[in-house]
This record gives structure tokens, sequence and C-alpha cells, in this order.
């Protein structure tokens, strides 16, 4: 905050709070003067309209008022950095997925277009493709399985389910995730859900198509070739998913 806004911003707090106007009328003009230097020390590292907003919400009884009247820079700076962080929170939210240019969508990410987050194949997914590749016997993923009896003696059938899951994308947009403690897309062991179609376009794909469920087989079996030799000369190597 400059010093002119501050000047501004002086007469937006006694509007709302006149007590406190009145509070500082009553000291010697060298000590008002003081006091209000003092205010501006602290207040001059907020944005004016952040502290504004602090202000609108000290009024509305949004937020606590302080004790006393000499702890409102302190209180005011305080609101106004949460302020600052919720809109920048909400100006990368915005900033977030795909733009609309001249009637076209733009993005920079191929892999997120620019969301920062990757819809892949879950790591148990992947497994029980790996454990169906390795026992050609066992049910395959979309199929429908006997899973015991239920409570009259009658055979209860389930399908082998595909599940998905949202990982960190590795560019810029997906940094936000990434500081959250997501997991970043790995290119071994994540399988994106992305898939180019006919006409050339890549679309989201459920893991439930079959063209989907091809793909992923085919990633894994590239997998467990890529791990056979390590494998077999150390039978407690894993294939990472």
């Amino acid at each position: 905050m400059k010093r002119s806004e501050f000047d501004a911003f002086q007469e937006f707090v006694f509007a709302r709070f006149p007590e406190l106007e009145s509070w500082i009328n009553n000291f010697a003009e060298a000590r008002k003067a003081e006091t209000l230097e003092s205010w501006f020390e602290v207040l001059r590292f907020a944005e004016l309209p952040h502290a504004q907003e602090a202000v609108r919400r000290l009024h509305a009884g949004d937020e606590p008022e302080p004790r006393s009247f000499s702890k409102y820079p302190a209180v005011i700076l305080a609101i106004a950095r949460k302020v600052a962080n919720e809109t920048a929170k909400a100006q990368r939210r915005a900033d977030r997925g795909p733009k609309l240019v001249d009637g076209e969508w733009v993005y920079a990410c191929l892999q997120c277009r620019d969301y920062g987050v990757v819809e892949c194949w879950h790591p148990c997914s992947l497994s029980d493709l790996a454990a169906e590749l390795a026992d050609p016997g066992r049910a395959r993923i979309g199929d429908t399985v006997t899973a015991g009896e239920d409570l009259f003696g009658r055979p209860k059938h389930r399908r082998i389910a595909a599940y998905s899951c949202a990982v960190a994308c590795t560019c810029e947009a997906g940094a936000l995730y990434r500081r959250a403690k997501v997991r970043a897309l790995s290119a071994e062991r994540d399988l994106p859900l992305w898939r180019k179609d006919q006409d050339g376009e890549w679309r989201l794909h459920d893991q439930t198509d079959q063209a989907e469920i091809e793909a992923a087989r085919a990633f894994v079996a590239a997998l467990l070739e890529k791990y056979q030799g390590a494998m077999a000369a150390d039978p407690q190597q894993e294939i990472p998913f």
C-alpha cells in the first residue's frame, strides 16, 4: 500500500469505525501523526483492495474485532493476507484448463490440457491385468465371475472391475498438486486414459472401453517383458505399479 493509498484508506476505516477516529483525534497532533505513521509501517505490506476487504469483514462481523484500538493495524494486515491467499487460489483455479481462443480450445499441455491432473489406470487394475496375462485361465477384466453365494445359497456374480486414479501432471499446471503431495505422473508406471481417436483427436476414454482395456493389456505386457530379466535374476523384483 502506497502512502497516498494509506491516506485514503484511513477515511475508509473511519467511515466504518467512527469510534476509532474519535479515539485517534483525542491525541495531541504530534502523537496522532506518530500513531498514524506506525499504522502505515504495518499496513504498507498489504495491498489496498485486500485491506479494504479485511475492513469490510471486520465491519460485517465476519472476523472478530481486536480487543484494543491499537491492535487494528495488525488485525487488518492478518486478514488482508488471508484475503490475498484466497484471491490467489481462486485465480489459479480460474487459470486451470484449456482456453477458448478465436473459437478454438488451446492448451499448453496435451497430457492434462492445463488442468494439472491426469486420469490414469489404477495400479490395482494394472496388477490384475498382469496376473491375467500370467494366467490365461484367470477371469479377465470386464468379465462376470461367480463370487460365492448369497444368503439363499444362490451364486453371486460380479464383474472384474477396472479402476482409474488421478495423478499430478508433470507440467506447470500440475505444480499446485505436486506441492500438495499428489503423486506425479510416471511414464513407466502410469497409463493415462487419453487415447487418440481415428479422427486424430485426443479424448478421455472410460476404462471399461474395450479398446482402452486392450491398450492397458499391451502396456502391462510391455512392462512384463521389460522386467522379465530382472525378475528372473531377483524374484523379489516387483513391477512398478
